[in-house]
C-alpha cells in the first residue's frame, strides 16, 4: 500500500516536472518576437534603421497579441491579491506595457535557467536554418538553475560546469540574436512582397493595352496582301 501512495507520488512529481518544462518551452516560443523586437530596438539598433523599424512593428504586434494579454490578466490577478491582503481602498490598475515587458523577461529567463541545456539548443535551432550545435551529451541534461546553486556551495567550477556556462551563455545569446533576425527577415520579404505585388498590378493593364495592340496589328492589311 506504502509503495502505491510513493508511486503516485512520484508520478505527480514526474507530472508536474513535465508540465512545467512544457510551459517554459512554450514561454520561449511564444515570446520569440517580443525577444526579438527587443534585440532589434536595443543598444547600437544592430541592424541599423531597418532592424529598428522591423523591431517596433513586431513589438506593437506582441502588445495587442493574445500572449501578451494573458501575461496581462496574470500579472492583474497577482495586483489584485496582493491589494486584498494588504486591504487597500484602492483598487490596482490594469497591468500597464512596462508591467508586460518586466514579467516577459521573467518568463523568458525563468525559462533559460530551468530547462535543460538540450531544449535551449532546440528551441535555437527551430529558429536558425542551417544552424548546426553540438552539444557533448554529458552536458545535454544539465539545468542552469542546478548548476549555479552546485557552484555556490563550493568555490571553484569544475571543467564541466565551465563548459555547461559556456554553452549556455551562448545560446542565450543566439535565442535573442536569431529571434531579431528572423523578425528582420519576415520584414524584407513582407516589403518585398508589396513590391512586386505593386509590380504585377501596374504590369497588369499594360499587358492587356499590349495584347490589344497586337490584335489591331494582326487584322492590319501587309502590302502583300493587297497583292493578293
Amino acid at each position: 500500500m506504502t509503495e502505491k501512495i510513493i508511486n503516485k507520488e512520484e508520478q505527480a512529481k514526474i507530472k508536474a516536472a513535465e508540465d512545467l518544462r512544457k510551459d517554459r518551452i512554450n514561454n520561449l516560443e511564444s515570446l520569440l518576437g517580443y525577444s526579438g523586437a527587443k534585440y532589434l530596438k536595443g543598444p547600437g539598433t544592430p541592424y541599423g534603421a531597418k532592424g529598428a523599424q522591423a523591431g517596433s512593428f513586431a513589438f506593437n504586434q506582441f502588445l495587442t497579441g493574445s500572449k501578451a494579454e494573458q501575461i496581462r490578466k496574470n500579472v492583474y490577478n497577482t495586483k489584485v491579491e496582493e491589494a486584498q491582503n494588504y486591504g487597500t481602498i484602492s483598487q490596482p490598475e490594469y497591468t500597464s506595457n512596462y508591467e508586460l515587458e518586466k514579467a516577459s523577461l521573467d518568463l523568458i529567463h525563468d525559462a533559460q535557467r530551468g530547462l535543460k541545456l538540450k531544449d535551449l539548443g532546440s528551441i535555437v535551432k527551430k529558429i536558425s536554418p542551417g544552424l548546426k550545435i553540438e552539444i557533448p551529451k554529458e552536458l545535454e541534461d544539465l539545468i542552469y538553475e542546478k548548476i549555479g546553486r552546485s557552484i555556490q556551495e563550493k568555490s571553484n567550477p569544475t571543467k564541466q560546469e565551465q563548459a555547461f556556462f559556456a554553452y549556455h551563455e551562448t545560446l542565450t545569446k543566439a535565442y535573442e540574436e536569431f529571434a531579431g533576425y528572423s523578425l528582420l527577415g519576415q520584414s524584407l520579404a513582407g516589403g518585398y512582397n508589396g513590391l512586386f505585388k505593386q509590380l504585377s498590378e501596374e504590369y497588369a493593364p499594360k499587358k492587356e493595352e499590349d495584347k490589344k495592340s497586337l490584335e489591331v496589328h494582326s487584322q492590319e492589311k501587309t502590302p502583300e496582301d493587297e497583292e493578293e
